[in-house]
């Protein structure tokens, strides 16, 4: 082979690698979130054949909000009934001041998405539309689409917020949005499955799956908006660990059988009191992703599937083989 034909060839290797190196930086295509919330607030003032095409064009997501309100079948009447109902009328106004534009929370969609066809391609493309919802719960999902209930996101200050606690209204904003659709999206397609002698270790180890996955799909990641926490709590959790990891051994609570001790270790709350009365909540989830961390150096060819599969998070091996010891 001659010299000039080997330059040929390497300046070619160059531009394809560039060129990879250049797609690689670019941005994912946004995903869109329909906006049946502002539609759906509009549905009493539009002629009969508005009203029709409305339907038409958002069905799937009419479909989804309709069957957690229990209604099986869409009719004008319904739809007409649910524009004028309370929770539209009080929170669609202050939605629609807040979140007039959805393209960073888009934008973050499609980079989580762009992720998971490498690191979770089970998890299909899914249509997400924005909602309303009288209830505590602020997203939806049924097959491949997602109901965003943004009433939920209006800010920790928010007045209509006062009656929840404040670990509560720490993470009713638009920068958790993100993570609330990710984690349920996650916990959708992996649901925890304990085996018949599952222990606290098991669901410490599903939860600590979960966090690495979202700190793996979400761009630029916190840590502290995933466990719900302030920059205090975080310290709190960074401070303590391996007092936090002694205290789950010596209280016999890593190997107990009990539901609810898992429940404590792991819900949202204010304190892990079942730990320490100074700790903030979900200190459980907290060890859990740390084990898991620790699994992953140690084993690198392990995929985020496989960590999310009751074979790994059911299995006692699972934490001797991180090698874990509280930090």
């Amino acid at each position: 082979m001659n010299k000039i034909l080997i330059k040929i060839l390497l300046c070619f290797a160059l531009l394809q690698l560039d060129a990879c190196t250049t797609d690689e930086k670019q941005p994912a295509q946004p995903i869109k979130i329909h906006r049946l919330d502002l539609a759906m607030k509009n549905y009493v003032t539009m002629s009969p054949s508005e009203r029709l095409a409305l339907a038409d064009s958002l069905v799937n997501g009419l479909n989804a909000l309709m069957a957690i309100h229990g209604i099986a079948e869409i009719t004008d009447s319904v739809l007409m009934d649910y524009s004028q109902s309370p929770a539209v009328r009080i929170f669609t106004p202050d939605v629609e001041t807040c979140m007039p534009d959805l393209s960073s929370i888009e934008q973050t969609l499609g980079e989580v998405e762009r992720s998971a066809k490498e690191l979770l391609p089970s998890i299909g493309r899914a249509r997400y539309y924005a909602i309303v919802s009288p209830y505590n719960q602020s997203i939806y999902i049924a097959d491949d689409v997602v109901l965003i209930a943004l009433n939920h996101y209006l800010g920790e200050d928010y007045p209509g917020y006062s009656g929840f606690e404040k670990y509560q209204c720490a993470i009713k904003t638009q920068a958790h949005l993100p993570y609330d659709v990710v984690e349920a999206t996650i916990c959708t397609e992996f649901p925890y499955q304990p085996s018949s002698d599952a222990l606290v270790l098991n669901r410490l180890l599903y939860e600590g799956a979960i966090v690495e996955s979202m700190m793996q799909l979400l761009p630029d990641a916190d840590l502290a908006e995933i466990m719900g926490c302030d920059a205090q709590g975080m310290k709190w959790l960074q401070e303590n660990e391996a007092q936090a990891w002694n205290a789950l051994i010596s209280r016999k609570l890593l190997y107990s059988s009990s539901i609810a001790d898992a429940d404590k270790l792991v819900n949202p709350s204010p304190s892990t009191t079942i730990l320490h009365p100074d700790s903030p909540g979900r200190v459980g989830r907290f060890i859990g992703y740390k084990i898991v961390k620790a699994y992953l150096k140690n084993n690198p060819n392990v995929s985020l599937e496989d960590i999310l599969s009751p074979e790994f998070y059911n299995s006692r091996q699972s934490l001797i083989a991180s090698q874990y010891a509280g930090k």
